[in-house]
């Protein structure tokens, strides 16, 4: 029985199936952790560079000079923003490793981990009950 099938990621009784094609037998998997990952230290620098270059406090606010902290502080911004991700974590044999991840854009793929969790936990729950 299919607890989840959605987009090659399958959730069965007995297996967890990636979309690449990574198999984690249910028996196995100890845990299921879905969390945020955001990369701070990008928007930090970010700020670095845009506050001063924003406020003019770069080289007397000469625009010219201040341009290039600009630059690097939007480059900065935009890496942050796309460096943000949503993963599952599966705990297995006690190790605790990266199973699916989807960028942050849309509040869906959020939605999606969580299914697929519970669909595991569910998963788990039916095999400790059936022992």
């Amino acid at each position: 029985m299919d607890r989840y099938n959605d987009n090659s990621i399958v959730v069965t009784d007995t297996t967890f199936i990636t979309p690449n094609g990574d198999q984690y037998p249910i028996r196995n998997i100890t845990s299921v952790q879905v969390r945020e990952k955001n990369y701070w230290i990008l928007l930090v620098i970010a700020s670095i560079f845009l506050i001063p270059s924003l406020l003019g406090l770069v080289n007397e606010g000469n625009l010219v000079n201040t341009l290039p902290g600009f630059v690097m502080g939007i480059a900065f911004a935009i890496w942050w923003y796309f460096s943000q991700v949503y993963i599952l974590w599966i705990g297995s044999g006690g190790i605790i490793q990266k199973a699916l991840s989807f960028p942050k854009r849309k509040s869906s793929d959020l939605e999606k981990l969580i299914k697929i969790s519970k669909a595991i936990n569910l998963s788990i729950a039916n095999l400790q009950t059936s022992k």
